[in-house]
């Protein structure tokens, strides 16, 4: 893995571990969910991921048989406090 100080980050909000660990078996749920482990399995890697405690708040109050394994996915993603994420944002290139 590269350098995490040149690493893009990406912000791993509440529907990324509700998509990896989805219970629901639709067929667009199921999409989500495949697409979105081929995503972490081929390319979380590359980048830095960011969360917050508000998704990881989020999680918390969610239900069902999954409720751990989609906080833990965010176990090794560095965690920004809410007053960060405006500045965090705001230094984020614009698409043009």
């Amino acid at each position: 893995m590269g350098s995490r100080i040149m690493q893009k980050r990406v912000y791993i909000e509440t529907t990324i571990p509700s998509f990896y660990y989805t219970s629901s078996a639709d067929t667009e749920s199921i999409a989500r969910m495949n697409w979105t482990r081929q995503w972490w399995q081929e390319y979380a890697s590359q980048f830095r991921l960011v969360s917050s405690p508000v998704v990881i708040a989020e999680l918390r109050r969610g239900t069902g048989e999954k409720k751990e394994s989609r906080i833990a996915l965010l176990k090794d993603n560095e965690l920004y406090p809410s007053r960060n994420l405006v500045g965090m944002w705001a230094r984020c290139p614009q698409p043009g």
